[in-house]
């Protein structure tokens, strides 16, 4: 979004490309929400995680290649397919899990730390990008590379997390046995408070 207008400003072959594109971008973001709202209640979280992953990926191979063929449609499309499955996965996604993934009481600390890492890749982006203005290319495949990576670690290193209680996420975290007694890793123990909240 912080580039649109420089992506775009070609594209419609009129003064306001910029404005256009700004405004298609704007509107995808908002409609790539739509779709995951229903879905969330019925598919796995890492289902709908992964999927939105998937679309990201497919949009900046489409970037790549537009942005070498300097093709305005296929930079339109791979963006549009890329914001798309932002909204759809990760943008919506981020928060429900980050919700739920996390230890009870480490959860405002790293939710903190997971924001900032956001954040801060957010700012390497926008500092990066005017290096690649004659090679646009250049800096969608060092994306698609990160991006492949964040997702193949995702896919062996998270649990499910649809359905299930507290301390059952934090067993599979964890390495617990099934049957095994969920164990605080603050004090050891946990509390009867915490039991009654983790069966919510």
């Amino acid at each position: 979004m912080m580039y649109a207008t420089s992506i775009f400003q070609n594209l419609f072959n009129s003064p306001l490309s910029s404005v256009y594109g700004l405004l298609i971008a704007g509107g995808v973001n908002a409609l790539g929400c739509l779709p995951s709202i229903p879905l969330i209640p019925k598919l796995k979280r890492k289902t709908i995680l992964l999927s939105g992953w998937f679309l990201m990926n497919l949009g900046q191979v489409i970037l790549i290649i537009g942005n070498v063929l300097n093709n305005q449609m296929m930079i339109l499309a791979g963006s549009i397919v890329f914001l798309f499955g932002f909204e759809f996965g990760p943008g919506t996604m981020t928060v429900v899990v980050l919700g739920e993934i996390f230890p009870r009481q480490f959860t405002q600390q790293l939710n903190s730390l997971g924001y900032s890492v956001m954040c801060t890749t957010n700012i390497i982006v926008i500092l990066t990008f005017p290096f690649f203005k004659s090679i646009v290319w250049a800096a969608y495949v060092i994306y698609f590379v990160a991006s492949l990576l964040c997702g193949v670690v995702l896919i062996f290193t998270m649990p499910e997390t649809k359905r299930k209680s507290v301390k059952e996420i934090e067993a599979e975290i964890l390495g617990q046995k099934d049957g095994e007694e969920g164990k605080n890793l603050v004090d050891g123990q946990y509390t009867k408070e915490q039991e009654i909240i983790d069966t919510y």
